[in-house]
């Protein structure tokens, strides 16, 4: 007689919800080696669902209409974090387009969020845009770096976060070494969690959200890294401006073992 999979038992049993399920079949497709082929299809853009559906059945289960019904379910909301990794990275490769009327009321109301409506000398370009982290005079500059993405994360962190943005922005510190460049490192926040994304680590999360709600929930694993830096860097004994890097590479690290540590120990 055959045996049934850990998968299999569970869905037979009724023993978990829709939620729990697809991070079960999403880490079993995750470590299993039979899988492997699968687990890369679904991380296609657009994936197959149908054939990634009949594979798993065939390798994984007996004949049984729920189970098929019930797996389904699982492979599409798995689908539905594919779909919005690929509309993420999409993003970030939108170039920020200063003669886009939408593009620049961002821009602008990531300044006026930052400054507390400071004004602006110079308009468009302007030295003044350094008062925010932006590396020189031209902010489309700095933004080929992170696109759109970048430009939309910066706002929304500038919106949902103000005590955080304004604490750094507007602080006046003696020790110069203490303070980055904001909107900089906002920008390699955003591929730094991009690049989470892509290699799946992000993925529990996410599972079973509808899309705005995938939006918000990666807005906020944004401002949560971006804060993990900030606190990383204002803690350390920095020597110099030269530490910046090694400061970001081990503070990024450190965050995506914890993603890591969050997805294995998601349902068990």
């Amino acid at each position: 007689m055959r045996r049934k999979s850990k998968l299999e038992s569970f869905i037979l049993a009724g023993a978990l919800d829709e939620h729990q399920g697809t991070i079960l079949l999403w880490k079993i497709l995750r470590d299993s080696r039979a899988l492997r082929e699968v687990w890369t299809a679904l991380k296609k853009r657009e994936p197959d669902q149908e054939h990634i559906l009949k594979t798993i059945t065939e390798l994984k289960f007996g004949n049984g209409v729920a189970s098929t019904l019930t797996l389904s379910a699982y492979i599409e909301n798995i689908c539905d974090v594919t779909d919005f990794v690929y509309k993420i990275r999409d993003l970030r490769d939108t170039a920020y387009d200063s003669n886009n009327a939408c593009h620049k009321i961002q821009l602008e109301r990531i300044w006026n969020l930052a400054t507390n409506n400071l004004e602006r000398k110079g308009g468009q370009i302007s030295s003044d845009w350094k008062q925010i982290g932006f590396r020189g005079e031209d902010p489309a500059e700095d933004l080929q770096d992170g696109g759109i993405l970048a430009l939309n994360q910066l706002r929304y962190i500038c919106e949902t976060r103000k005590k955080f943005v304004r604490r750094q922005l507007l602080s006046e510190r003696r020790n110069w070494d203490g303070r980055y460049p904001w909107v900089y490192v906002g920008i390699i926040v955003t591929n730094a969690a991009v690049e989470f994304l892509k290699e799946r680590i992000l993925d529990v999360p996410l599972l079973g959200l509808g899309e705005p709600q995938m939006w918000q929930a990666f807005d906020e694993i944004y401002c949560d890294m971006f804060e993990a830096f900030h606190d990383d860097w204002v803690s350390a004994p920095i020597a110099s401006a030269a530490d910046f890097d090694g400061t970001f590479q081990r503070c990024m690290a450190k965050q995506r073992l914890i993603y890591l540590q969050t997805a294995d120990q998601a349902v068990g």
